[in-house]
């Protein structure tokens, strides 16, 4: 009987850890066949709006995704979603990959203006804080991961030059959370393009079934003089690219 006990405990157990990864499915319902196929394409599915909308909402238990971007009610919202084709990554190692913000320095984007690849972050860094902006090194890798921390960067943008931003992570036990805000104003040759808090991003990881699932999505508000000359979901999209090549190589 003691046997049998045990067995019927460990059966149970192991169903309840393989019922923690989900397909991608699960996270997404509500995709179509030709929206799922994007997704799990090399350039994912992106979705941009100029009126706030949003077309795509995670049903992640306990984690509402779209509630800071819809409380800002910013106009240019744009959203990605892509699986990269990994197996048997540990979301630790996802973690750690997050952490380096050092290796975000140099990463490339195709400029339309200069017709070429330049870089988008000219220089990345932690700093202390968003009092202090003294540079920090990046941390050693963990093996456990924190449940949340609250870390600062800059980076020198190669539109913006020197941008500020706060980063608030959570981890669960199959998933990471950042959320991203400016809390300097991004300026474009010293004039205010993106106000102070006026940026918005949330980055969603986690291990399904057929991959690594990533899904951002980022807000802004900008003035309709700006909007004139700068097209903000392209902007927006660039970077959220940069930011999943960054996580690729991080884990490979």
């Amino acid at each position: 009987m003691k046997k049998l006990i045990l067995t019927l405990c460990v059966v149970c157990s192991t169903r309840f850890v393989f019922a923690q990864t989900r397909t991608l499915s699960n996270v997404f319902p509500s995709l179509d066949a030709g929206q799922k196929n994007a997704v799990l394409s090399r350039d994912g599915l992106a979705l941009s709006s100029k009126e706030g909308k949003l077309f795509l909402n995670p049903v992640s238990a306990g984690l509402n995704m779209t509630e800071g971007i819809l409380k800002r009610n910013y106009p240019y919202v744009t959203e990605h979603l892509i699986v990269l084709p990994f197996r048997n990554v540990r979301l630790v190692d996802i973690y750690n990959a997050l952490g380096q913000i050092r290796d975000l320095k140099g990463r490339l984007y195709h400029s339309a203006t200069k017709d070429q690849d330049i870089p988008l972050f000219e220089d990345a860094t932690r700093i202390m804080s968003d009092k202090k902006t003294t540079p920090i090194p990046d941390p050693n890798r963990v093996s456990i991961m924190p449940r949340s921390e609250t870390i600062f960067l800059r980076l020198k943008d190669s539109n913006f030059g020197a941008s500020y931003y706060r980063a608030e992570i959570r981890t669960s036990q199959n998933s990471i959370m950042c959320a991203l805000t400016n809390f300097k104003s991004l300026n474009f040759f010293f004039v205010p393009v993106i106000r102070e808090n006026n940026f918005f991003a949330q980055l969603y990881v986690e291990p399904v079934n057929e991959g690594i699932l990533i899904y951002s999505i980022a807000g802004t508000n900008v003035s309709d003089f700006v909007a004139k000359y700068v097209d903000m979901n392209s902007a927006i999209k660039k970077r959220l690219d940069v930011l999943d090549a960054w996580i690729v190589d991080g884990i490979k």
